[in-house]
């Protein structure tokens, strides 16, 4: 599987929002507001990664075509 700058990004944002996730549950208790909140952020954080891995070519797309809009090219070509 080829992992993208982004999805990368995203696994370290995770793997750090698990750790607090942990210390926030053995400090203040599993159902602490702070701990729930922090459960939720890493469920979106983990849904955004699950959205990455199911559509790995959605940046290369974007990506073409920006360069094509930009006429890149065929300046490109011109080029050399």
């Amino acid at each position: 599987m080829v992992s993208t700058v982004r999805q990368k990004r995203l696994l370290h944002m995770i793997h750090l929002k698990r750790e607090e996730m942990i210390i926030l549950g053995l400090t203040k208790g599993l159902t602490h507001s702070s701990t729930v909140d922090c459960s939720q952020e890493l469920d979106h954080l983990l849904n955004k990664y699950d959205e990455e891995s199911k559509n790995p070519n959605h940046w290369t797309r974007q990506f073409m075509y920006f360069l094509v809009r930009r006429n890149i090219p065929n300046r490109l070509k011109q080029l050399g």
